[in-house]
């Protein structure tokens, strides 16, 4: 029974979490599940996808391996979805002179959305070590 398995399925590829990237996207926050159903309609598939997470209401973080970066901004690009290219979800950028409870704010909802990515039941092995 195993062998007929073995020959009817694929080993999974391990995926190395150093091959994982990240492309911030001016995307407004959703459940998650709509943003995969869209971008596959636009013929990103899913399992390219390894998360998508929302920095505040209108900015997506999209894990996917190195190799599908380029062609990820291509897609959301031809529809004229905006790359962030130098953001940092760790870092108060809001224009003016940032007060340090600003800073702590933000510091905390970055932590707070990497601790809830890692703890994620769903979230696969891969994805909680890229984030540690």
């Amino acid at each position: 029974m195993k062998c007929i398995l073995g020959l009817k399925t694929s080993p999974r590829r391990k995926i190395n979490p150093k091959n994982l990237v990240k492309v911030y996207a001016r995307i407004e926050a959703q459940k998650t599940r709509f943003v995969r159903f869209f971008l596959k309609n636009l013929g990103i598939p899913s399992s390219q996808l390894k998360n998508i997470s929302f920095v505040g209401k209108n900015i997506c973080e999209l894990l996917v391996h190195k190799n599908f970066k380029d062609q990820l901004i291509k897609v959301l690009q031809s529809c004229e979805i905006e790359i962030l290219n130098d953001f940092d979800p760790s870092v108060f950028t809001k224009e003016g002179e940032a007060k340090s409870e600003d800073i702590k704010r933000t510091e905390l909802a970055y932590y707070k959305r990497i601790t809830d990515i890692i703890n994620r039941r769903e979230s696969p092995e891969y994805v909680k070590e890229y984030y540690k």
